[in-house]
């Protein structure tokens, strides 16, 4: 999955070859899929890094950040099945986040370790109560490549 920004205020998110365009202003939405994949992605290739560096043990420090988010709103760009029937916008600037999660079984525990990283970033949103599989669909959908 990558995302491209282009002139005309057009932005493409590019997922398993399929298309989605929106016609959005640049910084004004926040796609509500995209973080629990990209940390997904981002812990999962730690974690395989560890492995092929022979650590057994130890821990992942993730140092999570998403600035610029003051006037955004959650939409929902990259996955059809995902609807939000009200606008949430939130005023917080940034959302940072340090974990540290064990080495041993972070694949396994993704989808927890997720909703707990992301959940407080959702509720800046207007209060928005991030819904209880939407970390596990996700990554599901993430590792089928859709």
């Amino acid at each position: 999955m990558f995302q491209q920004a282009r002139p005309a205020a057009v932005h493409v998110l590019a997922h398993g070859g399929a298309r989605f365009r929106a016609q959005l202003l640049p910084g004004v939405g926040l796609d509500i899929s995209a973080p629990a994949r990209r940390l997904a992605d981002g812990l999962t290739h730690a974690s395989n890094l560890a492995h092929q560096l022979g650590m057994q043990t130890g821990q992942i420090d993730f140092d999570l950040l998403w600035s610029g988010l003051a006037g955004r709103q959650l939409v929902s760009i990259a996955n059809p099945r995902r609807h939000l029937f009200n606008t949430h916008h939130t005023r917080q600037p940034q959302y940072h986040r340090r974990l540290s999660v064990p080495i041993e079984n972070v694949v396994e525990r993704l989808p927890e370790i997720v909703d707990a990283a992301l959940r407080p970033m959702y509720e800046a949103f207007d209060f928005f109560s991030l819904p209880v599989d939407l970390a596990t669909q996700e990554i599901a959908a993430w590792r089928r490549g859709n």
